[in-house]
């Protein structure tokens, strides 16, 4: 349940996270500040794509399964869901993907934070 709360709030926060300008004062050279200020970019904007799949996928997933069913329907389900190969696999992957995508993203967005963090501090303040 907390990760239905978690993946509106998640995309809320990597659009701030873009908002905000590269630091000034830093010790790193032009070219060294840039590909940080890239890298964490892009670490936010897969942590938006996962998201939003976490979000697309979650949605689809209710949607198939609403209402009430009987048993006669469930077994037909996973009757028609087992395949002769892979056996449930494929059902249990697609269960799955939403919230390893919400993991991803929360994972991702860190590393984009960390890389900022990296980026606004100097030697000193990376020593004490």
């Amino acid at each position: 349940m907390a990760g239905l709360i978690l993946r509106p709030h998640l995309i809320s926060a990597n659009m701030a996270y873009l908002a905000i300008p590269k630091p000034e004062n830093t010790t790193y050279t032009a070219e060294q500040l840039s590909l940080l200020h890239t890298t964490a970019n892009t670490c936010s904007l897969f942590s938006t794509i996962f998201s939003i799949g976490s979000i697309i996928l979650s949605l689809i997933n209710t949607r198939k399964h609403r209402g009430e069913s009987s048993y006669e329907e469930m077994t037909d389900f996973l009757q028609d869901a087992h395949h002769h190969h892979y056996g449930f696999r494929p059902l249990a992957i697609i269960y799955a993907l939403p919230i390893a995508l919400l993991m991803w993203a929360v994972l991702s967005f860190a590393g984009a934070i960390a890389l900022y963090c990296l980026m606004a501090t100097t030697v000193i303040s990376r020593v004490r």
